[in-house]
């Protein structure tokens, strides 16, 4: 190695969240951070933004901040070895009074694991609740949801506006630090709790020695489907209209479509939904002052929206909301990749350009400007005349212009797949 960095573990505070996406972190000894000493404009609204809607204050100790309720789960953080950490700071201790905790094993295995070793009992004596694995309020998706203005210490690795219910305050932490937070009832180090010593836990091998695994059933032929046509997706060539500036840093899939939408698997009939919680107040009326829900953007085809544009859960169901809305075009610095490939996927023109240029448009969307895209120039008009080039990769490039999905593009190939399969069966008649 050119440098060797060694570092003190100990030393090395816990960090929890204090904002709307993981990214808003502080050591649990620190403060929360202060909007004005950020020098980027959008990153102090999207500062602002977070504090307004996790009801903190600048300059708030980080330790100490009360908690409604804790959540010990998700796929990420409810290992044998999470169920461990918390149940050697729960032994011996109460669950503070007025607060709701729950565990829920990451699954089958390791709550049938957790059980044996005991760790159960030690968490429902101290007060917590021991539930079967499922996602619970990872994402609100059942019962299991903050109400409005309730705060939660989570394992779970998502702390976005309304993804632990509408309204509802996240601070991701780990589960020894959850485990903590519900004890005392507040945010608090877990270097200075005491921790209990467990047993020595059993080797993964001693105890999946002792499970039936049964093989799955052989498969069963199914008979080729008739090659057909795809639908395909409409071609995009250009587009013009009036943009609409959502001037929104770290723009969510949760944002673009909550979680309780997300059960069906058709591509329309989701625009009615997207942006949910910013399109709509509590009573389900519109919310005025929601861009969307203005003119002249409610017929917007182009978006133009802040930074980290798509990030968060990697959920198709975003691009399609968003599509069946009406925007065929969403114009930012910078998109998240899983997003951003979706896109294309869907027929849409995601379009990454320098922040002064993005400003530039977000201007003229507020003015009610109209500009056009135009995909086989790979430049966009404004409305004065001036033009701004973009790139975007040539595959791309070509299917949406011939509006080729990936069906589509496979369905090319019709000839070849069917001497192929004319072949197979042939040689290997057997399949």
């Amino acid at each position: 190695f050119d440098t060797e960095v060694v570092v003190n573990g100990p030393d090395v505070p816990p960090t929890v969240t204090w904002g709307t996406s993981p990214q808003d972190v502080a050591p649990v000894t620190g403060l929360v951070p202060d909007p004005a000493a950020e020098a980027d404009p959008q990153r102090r609204a999207a500062m602002e933004r977070a504090l307004n809607y996790m009801g903190l204050s600048a300059n708030d100790p980080i330790s100490g901040i009360p908690v409604d309720k804790v959540f010990i789960g998700s796929c990420t953080n409810a290992r044998i070895e999470d169920m461990r950490a918390a149940a050697a700071v729960a032994s011996g201790g109460k669950v503070a009074d007025g607060v709701y905790a729950m565990v829920v094993p990451g699954s089958g295995l390791v709550k049938a694991q957790a059980e044996e070793e005991g760790l159960h009992t030690i968490l429902m004596e101290a007060g917590f609740d021991w539930r079967e694995p499922g996602c619970s309020m990872c994402l609100a998706m059942n019962p299991d949801k903050l109400l409005p203005g309730e705060r939660c210490a989570s394992t779970s690795n998502r702390n976005f506006e309304g993804r632990q219910g509408t309204g509802g305050r996240t601070h991701l932490m780990s589960p020894a630090m959850a485990a903590l937070a519900a004890i005392q009832g507040t945010l608090a180090d877990i270097r200075d709790a005491t921790v209990a010593e467990l047993p020595t836990p059993p080797t993964a091998g001693a105890f999946t020695a002792g499970l039936t695994f049964t093989p799955a059933a052989a498969a069963t032929k199914e008979q080729s489907a008739t090659a057909g046509a795809s639908e395909g997706m409409a071609k995009f060539t250009k587009l013009r209209s009036i943009a609409a500036p959502l001037d929104i840093m770290n723009v969510d899939t949760d944002m673009i479509i909550p979680k309780q939408f997300l059960k069906t698997i058709k591509r329309t009939g989701l625009g009615v939904s997207a942006f949910y919680e910013l399109r709509y107040t509590p009573d389900g009326n519109e919310n005025p002052d929601f861009v969307l829900n203005q003119e002249p953007y409610r017929t917007s085809k182009i978006l133009v929206a802040g930074d980290n544009f798509g990030c968060g859960s990697s959920r198709e169901h975003a691009p399609w909301a968003i599509q069946d809305f009406g925007i065929q075009c969403v114009i930012s610095t910078s998109f998240a990749d899983i997003f951003y490939n979706n896109c294309f996927k869907n027929g849409m023109l995601p379009i990454k350009l320098p922040k002064d240029e993005v400003a530039a448009l977000m201007d003229d969307a507020r003015k009610g400007l109209e500009i056009e895209i135009n995909l086989e120039e790979n430049k966009i008009v404004r409305e004065g005349g001036e033009e701004i080039s973009f790139e975007v990769n040539e595959f791309r490039k070509h299917c949406l212009i011939n509006g080729l999905d990936d069906i589509g593009l496979t369905m090319q190939q019709d000839d070849l797949i069917s001497q192929f399969e004319a072949r197979r069966a042939e040689l290997m008649p057997w399949l």
